[in-house]
């Protein structure tokens, strides 16, 4: 997401995770809905893309671990 910040990131996430809990879905077992998570790290504060790929990957980990269906942000 360029040209936005760690707080802009994470509020787009945030609706775009909300908006995804509120669509329902039909399979031949019956209706379901989707959740997800996702880990944010801003490339500024990291010098290479595996370092900010390792980060986020750590929010996302922490995300999962903190109950699921949320955005985390890299530490």
């Amino acid at each position: 997401m360029p040209s936005t910040d760690t707080a802009k990131a994470k509020e787009a996430m945030d609706k775009l995770r909300e908006a995804a809990n509120e669509m329902k879905y039909e399979s031949e077992k019956g209706p379901f809905s989707v959740t997800f998570s996702c880990g944010i790290a801003s490339y500024s504060r990291f010098r290479s893309v595996l370092d900010v790929t390792q980060a986020a990957d750590k929010a996302l980990y922490k995300a999962n671990h903190g109950g699921r269906n949320q955005v985390a942000v890299s530490d």
